[in-house]
């Protein structure tokens, strides 16, 4: 079978825009001379490398618009009369076009690979193998894990627990990966970081966890348990190369502990101005060169946006943003990555991954390897991806599906959220948090 070749194509490699062919071929992208069986029209556009989002929770896709009874009035009323009753309310049709809706908007928005922390407390078993399924079914990339949390009872812990390790044992695809998930260390006891520990340790998977978003997390841990949810993780050898996400309320010991460990930091800056749990302490970070990379936390879709905001909300507190962001778009999202999958991301180079999205512009001011940032965050950041390859395989074309049917997903995945969005008015379920 031949290959597709992008005959005179404006890109960008990784490093450097450039004007020329290449050619995707078994997956990847050549400039050797090989056989090939199509040319793609390249007139009007600019290709990148496809974009990570590096922290995202699908299982929020179908909460657009639904009608809350009742105030919120801090972040752990957020999560226990919103999003933990709403994730217990999911059942196995909605996770799947959970799935399929955020996996249809990501690509639109030009990511082809997400880091998913997935939660379904009412559907556990198996709940990795349906967010799989409709990952592949859209041709999306993803590392996915179910959050472990004792918020519903031990029990459900040990579930949790093990829904991460029989998917990274019995399940793992080319395209879809696991590692180990965990909800915040205030809804996570000592014996379930032992369980953690050891599915850490079994599978050889960092953990995947959201820490200190809220200083409630910083003040529960200290008060219950004498250390903060870094010094905790720390403890159950749950540090090392972890992806840590939000990491607002931490002290300069915990920055210190995170750079010997070698974790990183999602940072999901449109979320976190959302829920107004505060501004990470960029200096420090930088200070201690530890490694950010860029998440939606389910808020959008679009790493690009998210970018955007960080670069904003770091001149605002009198850091240059645009290098830090930068990088984390262009370099550290896409070296976490590669630790999951056999194959390089992040460039349009000799053996990469063929992970290209392809935007139609046409810049009105001179566009170069220098400045190309500056035509992202004011230009590209606008628009979506008229064509999307993932794998070597083309997903969007002419700003159109090739393989799936949009509009009929849409249409039943809104008879599937009425049905969901009862269940969700209509759940009593109550949660308490570990006290030791």
């Amino acid at each position: 079978m031949g290959g597709i070749k992008f005959k005179d194509a404006l890109y960008f490699d990784g490093e450097k825009v450039k004007k020329g062919d290449f050619i995707v071929y078994n997956g990847k992208i050549t400039f050797k001379n090989v056989p090939v069986e199509r040319e793609i029209d390249t007139g009007g556009y600019i290709f990148l490398p496809g974009f990570v989002n590096a922290h995202h929770h699908t299982y929020s896709s179908l909460a657009r618009g639904v009608p809350l009874k009742r105030t919120l009035r801090n972040f752990y009323e957020n999560l226990a009369y919103f999003w933990w009753k709403w994730d217990a309310s999911l059942d196995e049709e909605s996770i799947y076009y959970s799935g399929l809706v955020s996996a249809i908007e990501s690509l639109r928005k030009g990511v082809t690979l997400i880091f998913d922390h997935h939660a379904s407390f009412s559907y556990i078993d198996g709940s990795l193998s349906i967010l799989k399924k409709a990952f592949e079914t859209v041709g999306i990339q993803g590392v996915i894990c179910f959050e472990v949390s004792d918020r519903l009872g031990y029990h459900n812990a040990v579930k949790s627990v093990n829904e991460n390790v029989r998917f990274i044992k019995n399940e793992e695809s080319e395209m879809i990966k696991g590692t180990v998930g965990m909800h915040a260390a205030f809804t996570v006891g000592n014996k379930t970081l032992e369980l953690l520990k050891g599915a850490a340790k079994e599978s050889g998977r960092p953990i995947h966890v959201h820490v200190a978003e809220d200083r409630f997390d910083k003040d529960y841990n200290i008060n219950v348990y004498g250390k903060t949810p870094i010094e905790r993780l720390r403890d159950y050898d749950l540090l090392d190369n972890g992806l840590l996400a939000h990491v607002i309320w931490v002290d300069d010991n915990d920055i210190s502990l995170i750079k010997e460990h070698g974790a990183y930091i999602l940072h999901n800056p449109e979320s976190n101005m959302n829920n107004a749990v505060g501004y990470f302490k960029i200096k420090k970070m930088l200070d201690n060169n530890v490694k950010i990379l860029l998440g939606t936390d389910g808020f959008s879709y679009s790493v690009l946006t998210e970018a955007r905001s960080a670069v904003l909300n770091a001149i605002s507190r009198g850091v240059d943003g645009w290098d830090v962001f930068k990088k984390s778009l262009f370099v550290n999202n896409y070296e976490v990555a590669m630790r999951f999958f056999d194959k390089k991301f992040g460039k349009i180079a000799e053996g990469y991954a063929a992970d290209i999205v392809g935007y139609r512009y046409m810049p009105f001011t001179p566009m170069n390897s220098d400045n190309l940032f500056a035509h992202v965050f004011f230009e590209l950041v606008e628009k979506e991806a008229d064509f999307v390859m993932v794998n070597g395989r083309t997903i969007i074309e002419d700003g159109r599906f090739v393989s799936i049917d949009e509009e009929g997903i849409n249409k039943k995945a809104e008879e599937i959220t009425k049905k969901l969005w009862k269940r969700f008015e209509n759940n009593k379920i109550t949660f308490k948090l570990p006290d030791g």
